[in-house]
C-alpha cells in the first residue's frame, strides 16, 4: 500500500481499478485454498473463484491474463480427481467469459489498428515500445528478484550436490525452483504491462496496478 497508485485509485469515483482490487481478492483468497490440499473439493471455494475472476476481467481487459492460471488449476484438480461437476462447471464460466472478454477485445483493436490511446497495436510498435521500456534503468530493476532467486537456485544445487546441505524432511532444490518460477511469473505480468500500454508504464497513477 506504499505505492503511489493506491491514492489515485481510491480518490478517483469508481474506476475500474476499485472493482479488480475487491475481484481479485476473492479470486487471489479462493485460489490460495482451492491450491492446498484440504479444501480443493470446496465448492464454495471455486465459486468465489469465478465471482473474483469475472469481477476483474470483467473490469479491466488486461486481467484476462488470469485465464491461463485459472486453467492450470483446472488442470491440477482434474490431475488429482477432485475436478467435481459443479467446479468444472463454475470453471467453464469463468474461462469462457474471459475468452469471450479476450475476443471481444482483439477484435476491435484488429479492426481499429489502434488502442483507446490511439497507438498503434502492430507486433512490430509493440516490441519496438518493449524493447525500448526494458532499457530503462528503472524498468531492469524489476528483473533484480528474478536474477536473485535464479543465483540462489544454482547455489542451493551446488551445495546439495556437494553434499554440504542434507535434510530428509525438506527439499531445498524443489524450493528454490519454486522462487524462480514465482519471480518468472512476476516478471512475465510487468512484461505484459509494458506490451499493453505500448512501453509508457509505469505511470505512478492507477494503471500501475495490478503490475505493481
Amino acid at each position: 500500500f506504499s505505492n503511489a497508485y493506491w491514492a489515485d485509485i481510491f480518490a478517483r469515483l469508481g474506476p475500474s481499478e476499485i472493482y479488480c482490487t475487491i475481484g481479485l481478492a476473492l479470486y487471489s483468497l479462493a485460489y490460495v485454498e482451492l491450491w492446498g490440499e484440504s479444501r480443493i473439493k470446496n465448492d464454495a471455494w471455486w465459486l468465489l473463484l469465478t465471482i473474483g475472476a469475472i469481477v476483474c476481467m470483467g473490469s479491466k481487459e488486461n486481467l484476462v491474463l488470469l485465464l491461463p492460471v485459472t486453467f492450470l488449476l483446472c488442470l491440477r484438480a482434474y490431475k488429482r480427481n477432485s475436478l467435481t461437476r459443479f467446479a468444472g462447471i463454475t470453471s467453464g464460466v469463468n474461462l469462457a467469459f474471459g475468452f469471450f472478454v479476450t475476443a471481444v477485445v482483439a477484435g476491435s483493436i484488429r479492426k481499429s489498428g489502434v488502442d483507446v490511446y490511439m497507438n498503434s497495436v502492430s507486433p512490430q510498435a509493440r516490441i519496438s515500445a518493449l524493447c525500448s521500456a526494458i532499457g530503462n534503468p528503472q524498468t531492469f530493476t524489476v528483473f533484480v528478484p528474478f536474477l536473485s532467486s535464479l543465483l540462489f537456485m544454482f547455489m542451493i544445487i551446488i551445495l546439495v550436490r556437494y553434499k554440504s546441505f542434507q535434510s530428509q524432511d525438506y527439499d531445498p532444490v524443489y524450493h528454490a525452483k519454486r522462487l524462480v518460477l514465482v519471480q518468472f511469473c512476476l516478471a512475465i505480468v510487468f512484461l505484459s504491462q509494458l506490451v499493453f500500454y505500448n512501453g509508457a508504464w509505469p505511470t505512478r497513477m492507477r494503471y500501475d496496478f495490478p503490475g505493481l
